[in-house]
């Protein structure tokens, strides 16, 4: 059994059975994850809050015969971007694209720092300029992405 500390963004969450959900994050050291979350369905769960897309978070998977995702903790949820509907819906179209452009395991630094720059300015964008701005900002994120995953 291999017991592994991470620090990751949490890219997509999806529920499976009644109380479980697969759980993609994106960290520094491994690279994009997809672990099992037991029980973050219920609604007395600890984990739950601390697995929504779009939270830098630091947590602990464990592997046996799959990996679950045992313990996390939000060190930052990015509440600007999150009261602004514009800026929290280009954070979750960014993080289902690193999603979706991704292998399992393939950490890359470059990648790392371009999801957290691209949050730092969607919050500097929410809480200080209007919706004219997301456009512009929208077009250089994808541009940069782009480049950073060598589309």
């Amino acid at each position: 059994m291999l017991d592994r500390s991470f620090s990751g963004i949490t890219l997509t969450k999806e529920p499976i059975r009644e109380t479980d959900a697969r759980v993609s994050i994106y960290t520094r050291e491994f690279g994009k994850i997809t672990a099992l979350a037991q029980g973050c369905q219920k609604t007395t769960s600890r984990l739950s809050a601390h697995l929504e897309p779009g939270r830098l978070i630091r947590g602990r998977i464990i592997e046996k015969s799959r990996m679950r995702i045992v313990d996390a903790i939000t060190e930052n949820s990015f509440p600007e971007i999150r009261k602004h509907d514009t800026g929290f819906a280009r954070a979750l179209a960014m993080l289902a694209s690193v999603h979706t452009h991704t292998w399992e395991f393939e950490p890359d630094e470059r990648l790392w720092e371009f999801c957290n720059q691209s949050l730092a300015l969607l919050t500097a964008a929410s809480a200080h300029r209007g919706e004219t701005h997301f456009a512009t900002l929208d077009l250089q994120i994808n541009k940069r992405l782009q480049e950073v995953l060598g589309c």
